[in-house]
């Protein structure tokens, strides 16, 4: 059953009432597409979200087509947002790890039971105290 126009003009005056009607619309059907993008209902929960936060910004941009295209559009993008984003991150984290410093830190996190984060604060503060002494005459 497609949403009336009239739900539609008022979703994009910013009406809470047709942005809750078009949600309850679309929720199982948004949400089964958000989860058939990541496999996972906790990212799905997130895309889900980030789909609406979007479409909700951007209902003054929405020109009239067909409505279930256009926030299915937004999620896709938002799901390949989202991959990109994380390739990023994954490939920092991978020329970290490819530094020795970082291959080492890990080792010695291991080694001492020690959490990596408290590890390197330790190296960080030994590398602090080094460098003021040497500073020293």
């Amino acid at each position: 059953m497609a949403v009336s126009e009239k739900v539609l003009e008022q979703f994009i005056r910013g009406n809470a009432d047709a942005t809750r009607m078009l949600v309850e619309h679309y929720n199982k059907e948004l949400f089964n597409l958000c989860f058939r993008l990541t496999l996972s209902r906790p990212d799905a929960e997130d895309l889900y979200q980030a789909t609406w936060m979007k479409a909700i910004r951007g209902a003054a941009r929405y020109r009239h087509r067909e409505f279930r295209a256009w926030l299915f559009k937004i999620c896709i993008n938002q799901f390949r947002d989202n991959c990109r984003r994380n390739q990023s991150k994954a490939k920092i984290f991978r020329e970290s790890y490819d530094s020795s410093d970082a291959k080492e830190l890990l080792m010695e996190a291991a080694e001492s039971n020690e959490s990596a984060e408290a590890c390197y604060e330790r190296q960080a503060n030994r590398a602090l105290l080094v460098a003021e002494i040497n500073r020293l005459p």
